[in-house]
């Protein structure tokens, strides 16, 4: 039985999804982001590109967008273009905030870190929904 266990589908949160990553506990789970039209692809040695599409209900409305990785024990997030933040607790760090719109982003790759990418109206919104999920490795 591995660590993920303790995590039903209706409770896991991008924060135990990263932590348990990070630790090694278990695996991206196949429900996680169920955004439309979602594509990521390598497009350098140091680069991913990230298209998804927004949920209709969502489109127009403000909301944020969120860029994490793990890796060890080591949760990060970008906050701009060329920030990055270490994350232990408390809300996550938002990397921008404005009209939800289908999109692609393009984000570093960083050695071995495994990056992750969200969205929704708020924090909450994002988790409960699961409205993220795993973009590079590129899955």
């Amino acid at each position: 039985m591995d660590k993920c266990s303790a995590f039903p589908k209706t409770c896991m949160s991008l924060k135990a999804l990263l932590l348990s990553a990070a630790i090694g506990a278990c695996s991206l789970p196949s429900w996680a982001f169920p955004i439309a039209n979602f594509q990521s692809k390598q497009v350098s040695s140091n680069q991913v590109s990230v298209t998804f599409g927004i949920a209709d209900a969502d489109v127009g409305r403000t909301g944020n967008i969120y860029i994490g990785g793990s890796y060890g024990d080591v949760i990060i997030f970008q906050t701009s273009p060329t920030t990055w933040t270490y994350w232990t607790a408390g809300p996550l760090p938002v990397y921008s905030t404005g009209p939800l719109v289908d999109q692609t982003i393009t984000i570093p790759v960083i050695g071995n870190v495994s990056m992750y990418v969200g969205y929704g109206l708020n924090e909450a919104d994002m988790l409960n929904n699961h409205k993220y999920g795993q973009v590079f490795p590129v899955p």
